[in-house]
């Protein structure tokens, strides 16, 4: 079964919606396309672009993993945290 909320080209570049909460995810290679997509996406919508997201839904998100520039990890911390309150 097919996402509607999750977009994947052939060449890496990813989008994930969730209401309000947009993530591009995508290669170097594909920097121009994500742009391209960002430029759009602003002057349809008021958004707020940070550099390195920490968190996406309540699932967190870290970046260059063991002190490397390379890699992503995510974590549910938050999110188990907040099932058991």
């Amino acid at each position: 079964m097919a996402d509607p909320n999750h977009h994947l080209r052939s060449d890496g570049f990813l989008v994930l919606l969730y209401v309000d909460d947009i993530t591009i995810l995508y290669p170097d290679d594909t920097t121009k396309a994500a742009v391209e997509v960002n430029t759009r996406l602003s002057e349809m919508y008021e958004i707020i672009n940070p550099n390195h997201p920490h968190e996406f839904l309540t699932i967190e998100i870290h970046c260059g993993q063991n002190g490397t520039n390379t890699g992503i990890g995510l974590g549910l911390k938050a999110c188990i945290a907040t099932m058991f309150k």
